[in-house]
């Protein structure tokens, strides 16, 4: 019963989406989609195929290394 703006793709690794999928989504009101693919994002990434870090098992430390790497 609650909203999301936000898509994440089931599994999300290259092939889990193209960009007919990527259209539905869109057509179907949402923002952005994530993917699993490991990367960073600028200004002129595709909003429907974002890519991130995984954090799980990560240390404070370590993640606040890389977001100050990305940045």
């Amino acid at each position: 019963g609650i909203n999301t703006r936000l898509f994440c793709y089931p599994n999300g690794a290259i092939g889990d989406f193209n960009q007919k999928t990527q259209l539905l989504i869109k057509e179907s009101g949402y923002s952005c989609a994530l993917t699993t693919v490991r990367g960073t994002n600028n200004a002129i990434s595709n909003l429907y195929e974002l890519k991130r870090f995984g954090v799980a098992n990560t240390d404070l430390i370590f993640f606040i290394e890389m977001v100050e790497i990305t940045k």
